[in-house]
């Protein structure tokens, strides 16, 4: 996923930083050397925690895909591509990028739009 860092803040060795992307604007720790505000990077997202269907992860009747903050969550809307029951993974399309989420519960169908959110996001600079 392309993003643009909008500002980032160091603390206790820790960097948290601003994006912007074509799909919205969300707050993310970020993995690798400082970035520089203002410079797009291609980055991997990753979502370390949890999610739990019908609590964190919802369906939804838009059919977009989106990135924003509310309420200090960075939420997103996306699309359902798969689903794996045997240790309920699934992947979800933003655009031309994919997220994997781990999940518990029971998932919506592939192919069905979701809203989901979190407030721990670690970006990974891709290096490309």
């Amino acid at each position: 996923m392309k993003v643009v860092i909008k500002s980032y803040e160091e603390s206790n060795e820790e960097i948290k930083v601003a994006f912007s992307s074509n799909f919205g604007e969300g707050i993310a720790l970020w993995q690798g050397a400082i970035p520089k505000e203002g410079n797009s990077y291609d980055v991997e997202l990753e979502i370390p925690n949890l999610l739990k269907w019908d609590k964190d992860i919802q369906e939804t009747k838009s059919h977009c895909y989106l990135i924003e903050i509310l309420d200090n969550r960075v939420c997103f809307e996306g699309k359902l591509e798969s689903f794996s029951e045997e240790d309920s993974c699934c992947v979800v399309r933003l655009g031309d990028s994919i997220i994997l989420l781990e999940t518990e519960g029971v998932p919506s169908e592939v192919q069905s739009y979701l809203r989901f959110e979190t407030d721990n996001i670690i970006l990974y600079e891709n290096n490309i």
